[in-house]
């Protein structure tokens, strides 16, 4: 299981410092819920294209995670609570953040992300 959940954040991080708006949204399955840094629920990966596609340019951003956990409630899904900890050059921003992944197709997909400052 915790191979399973360090792929899924590396391949979210990866996609998140790239920017690949396209890609993130394909790590979502198609009705996910998402909430992100604005009060706007989105849903599936049209509404998280449109999230990320909606934020400001972020050249040089990352996001490293930490603090990780996890727990499997069936054979195809977990749930993960972490750190997420964005940055800009210069710049942290400490936040919390939550994902539900779900075996969906033979990939494992976020079906629920929920994100809230770290204050």
């Amino acid at each position: 299981m915790e191979a399973i959940v360090q792929a899924a954040l590396a391949r979210w991080a990866d996609a998140f410092g790239r920017q690949d708006v396209e890609t993130l949204s394909g790590l979502y399955t198609a009705d996910a819920l998402f909430w992100g840094s604005s009060p706007t629920l989105h849903r599936g990966p049209k509404g998280v294209q449109a999230y990320f596609a909606g934020l400001p340019p972020m050249d040089g951003a990352k996001v490293h995670f930490d603090d990780v956990h996890f727990a499997a409630a069936g054979s195809d899904v977990i749930n993960v609570a972490m750190a997420a900890n964005f940055s800009l050059p210069g710049q942290t921003f400490p936040w919390r953040l939550t994902h539900t992944l779900v075996r969906d197709g033979g990939e494992w997909r976020i079906a629920c992300h929920h994100a809230s400052p770290k204050e």
